[in-house]
């Protein structure tokens, strides 16, 4: 085969790969769209709903960055991965927040320490934390901090208020007063002698004073 005929098979072969590129690229729509997550927060019929106008399209072109931009634009997914699975599916895995604690009444903690907001407030039953001075990243690791001393004696924190140097923290059974400069050590020494305090105490007790040099007061 000479170097003629051989440029002009290249050549035509070029052609006609630029006029049927759509035809044989272009050849895969979709005929479903996968959705995955735990759906707790996320409404799925709604999310199916605007998934499903893809049906039909070309999988191939379909921009899955522009498609997880638009999903994850909804408060409650934290991120999301976007899959073609030739020939006809689009998958979509949705990872939603998990909140944790409520944080100045306003906002949301999750379980790994991250603050997101939600635009449509929802009743939920978590520990909330509050403070004007601290950042929640502090306030988040204080909780689990005194959340870790005080499990050891099956004591479980519904709040924590933080003014100055005071901290309020509630729990299940009492309420705290406690410097926020000292909390952990005094945590520490009620802790040690929680068992005989609780032997000895009145059951009527509603505070504790966590603020005294040495020892604490009862209320």
């Amino acid at each position: 085969m000479t170097i003629r005929i051989k440029i002009l098979i290249a050549v035509l072969a070029i052609i006609f790969l630029y006029f049927n590129y759509h035809n044989l690229i272009g050849t895969y729509p979709i005929k479903e769209v996968k959705l995955k997550g735990e759906f707790v927060y996320v409404d799925e019929d709604k999310l199916y709903q605007k998934q499903n106008l893809f049906n039909g399209k070309d999988l191939m072109h379909v921009d899955l960055i522009d498609i997880k931009k638009n999903i994850e634009k909804n408060d409650w997914i934290k991120s999301s991965l976007i899959e073609r699975q030739f020939p006809d599916t689009l998958a979509i895995e949705l990872f939603e927040y998990k909140p944790f604690l409520l944080w100045n009444e306003e906002s949301f903690i999750d379980n790994e320490g991250k603050k997101f907001v939600v635009e449509k407030t929802i009743s939920i039953d978590l520990p909330s934390i509050k403070s004007n001075t601290i950042s929640y990243e502090k306030m988040y690791s204080l909780y689990i901090e005194l959340s870790n001393l005080l499990n050891k004696i099956d004591l479980k924190i519904l709040s924590i208020a933080h003014a100055g140097d005071m901290l309020k923290i509630r729990t299940d059974k009492y309420k705290f007063l406690v410097r926020y400069s000292d909390s952990s050590q005094k945590f520490d020494e009620f802790i040690n002698v929680y068992e005989q305090f609780r032997d000895t105490s009145k059951k009527n007790i509603k505070t504790i004073d966590l603020r005294y040099s040495t020892g604490f007061a009862v209320h």
